[in-house]
């Protein structure tokens, strides 16, 4: 069971649950479930963004390895006697008991890797900030978006409706223009029949008096009664070419105000293709100036990281002559041992372009590829 717990110090579980290794195996147990519940309450996928659950999967995994080994009082014990077994290797391999008690060595180390851990929470912690931020702004352009639509569709109805009201207001005014001739008609009608029999009177009355007038009256009447005809269906016949000429002109203006927004909206739409087209050109200018101006500021991100490595190479390199010296009894012991000097240590590597590898994102620390940039 020992040698299945193994202590990783890249993964240290008291820096990830924030417990001191300093305490019993009973207070570790007790402070690991309430660091846990703290901890999965705040770094829990399901309780950020979702484009930026991506970035919480692994940090969630290693609460949860963590928080199974101490979660058990048997586990937790072996892994502090591991860990406490790696650090003393280590102590003493490095040749440190001279210049360094190892309780305070193995504090500072602790320290270290409490310090680590919070930068990666605080990483997650910007991520999901940033992605947050994201969602609410495409909230807002989308409810824009349908504020526009709504209006849109408002605007249309209100325009097929005046439509609407134009076509019954002309409706309207054709049936009251039919009905009016057609009283017109009626009444046109009842005068003549009235005068029809008016005239029969009169010649019933001249029929006594003088049947050849009579006669004579009769066929004028008869005459003028079919004239009268004709000049009515000749008035017909004419309201109906007239009708006719009207639908044939409406509908001639109808094609001709078709193929005139045809037109025009053929000409937008050439346009509208012309601008998207001089704004790609722009948006692939801009992208090749924003392109190259980031290869020169990863390039000289590069170099800066190159001198300070080298610096601080030579700094550790003279610290330990200096105390190779003072090992070997060359040089006088001093009262106080020199400190070892500070240095930056990434957490991920980089590729050849100066952005960060996703490959070493996902595995917390250096993948194989590039293993040879990490540095102590």
């Amino acid at each position: 069971m020992a040698d299945a717990i193994e202590y990783d110090p890249d993964n240290d579980y008291f820096a990830i649950l924030n417990v001191s290794p300093r305490m019993s195996v009973e207070n570790i147990v007790a402070a690991s479930k309430r660091a846990h519940k703290k901890l999965v309450l705040k770094l829990h996928p399901d309780k950020h963004p979702v484009g930026a659950r991506k970035y919480f999967h692994i940090p969630f995994t290693r609460i949860q390895n963590a928080y199974e080994v101490f979660g058990d009082r048997e586990e937790a014990g072996l892994y502090y006697i591991n860990r406490k077994f790696h650090y003393e290797r280590l102590f003493k391999s490095s040749r440190l008991e001279r210049c360094y008690g190892f309780h305070c060595w193995i504090a500072e180390q602790h320290a270290i890797n409490l310090a680590n851990e919070s930068a990666r929470i605080d990483f997650l912690d910007k991520k999901s900030e940033e992605y947050k931020k994201g969602e609410r702004e495409q909230q807002k352009r989308e409810k824009a978006q349908e504020q526009r639509q709504r209006n849109e569709h408002d605007k249309r109805q209100k325009e097929r409706q005046a439509e609407l009201k134009r076509r019954r207001e002309q409706e309207r005014r054709e049936k009251e223009e039919a009905e009016r001739q057609k009283k017109q008609r009626d009444e046109n009608r009842r005068r003549e029949k009235e005068e029809a029999e008016r005239q029969k009177k009169q010649r019933d009355e001249e029929r006594k008096i003088d049947k050849e007038i009579i006669i004579e009256e009769m066929a004028e009447v008869k005459l003028e009664f079919e004239v009268w005809n004709l000049r009515q269906k000749r008035n017909r016949e004419k309201e109906v070419e007239d009708r006719e000429g009207a639908l044939r002109r409406l509908e001639q203006t109808k094609e001709n105000v078709i193929r005139g927004l045809k037109d025009a909206m053929d000409a937008k739409i050439e346009a509208l293709k012309e601008k998207f087209v001089s704004q790609k050109e722009k948006v692939d200018e801009q992208y090749k100036r924003d392109i190259s101006k980031k290869m020169a500021y990863h390039e000289k991100e590069r170099e800066t990281q190159r001198t300070e490595r080298k610096r601080v190479r030579d700094g550790y390199k003279s610290w330990c002559e200096e105390m190779q010296s003072i090992v070997e009894g060359n040089e006088p012991s001093p009262e106080t041992a020199p400190k070892r000097p500070k240095f930056y240590r990434p957490f991920f590597g980089r590729k050849k372009d100066g952005l960060h590898c996703l490959n070493c994102k996902k595995a917390g620390g250096f993948c194989s590829v590039h293993k040879d940039q990490k540095w102590d």
